[in-house]
């Protein structure tokens, strides 16, 4: 009886000597996770510059003509029309609003002396729900060299038009001053009142020359 017990004893030690040979050294370990495919990333663009760069400068002597564009009712004279807002204007009867005028100037003085004014006054059909131009006036007149040097000599030596770049993305806009040059042009824009104090000076400089010729209507 001892000598079966002890030989089932050897046996059993012998199975659980040959069950731990077998998963110890012949299981294969387990795999460690499939390492992912590595994807070559293109270099992230660089952003695209906010601030456009700036334009080259304008020489007085390369000015062709100077032209100015607005609604900025303050380019007209007290009392004029003109500058009442656009509800001033026609007393709130469309149902539109604007502290801007409704009358448009477009001013040019060109280098060799001519000169236009066109003034369209814009309201809002609200049957047809878009602007329509109802009065055109048109003048022409002359400027004499010196006036269009120094108008010229002062837009282009002004630091808001220095500091503009035709790049540049406005959203709201009430007036444009475009110098015409031998390379081309350039437009600065604002949505020009009292407190723009760097671009103001150009649109009072347009609008002393406007009171100082004399404009002939055209018919």
């Amino acid at each position: 009886m001892t000598i079966l017990l002890a030989t089932i004893a050897g046996a059993l030690a012998a199975l659980i000597v040959c069950t731990f040979f077998f998963f110890y050294y012949k299981t294969p370990a387990q795999n460690a996770e499939t390492p992912k495919p590595i994807v070559k990333q293109e270099p992230t663009p660089p952003k695209r510059n906010e601030t456009p760069p700036l334009s080259e400068d304008v020489n007085e002597s390369d000015v062709e003509a100077l032209t100015i564009e607005t609604s900025y009712k303050g380019f007209y004279a007290e009392g004029a029309k003109c500058r009442q807002t656009y509800n001033e204007y026609f007393k709130n009867t469309d149902g539109v609003g604007s502290s801007s005028s409704p009358c448009n100037v477009k001013l040019t003085f060109n280098r060799d002396g001519s000169s236009d004014k066109t003034i369209e006054v814009r309201r809002y059909d609200t049957i047809a729900r878009e602007w329509r131009v109802v009065e055109k006036n048109v003048w022409r007149s002359k400027v004499s060299d010196e006036q269009f040097k120094d108008l010229a000599r002062l837009v282009v030596n002004n630091e808001a038009f220095k500091a503009w770049s035709d790049m540049t993305d406005i959203n709201v806009s009430n007036c444009k001053i475009t110098v015409k040059h031998k390379n081309g042009t350039k437009s600065p824009m604002s949505n020009v009142d009292e407190k723009t104090t760097a671009y103001l000076p150009m649109v009072e400089a347009f609008k002393k020359l406007d009171g100082k010729i004399s404009w002939e209507k055209v018919e």
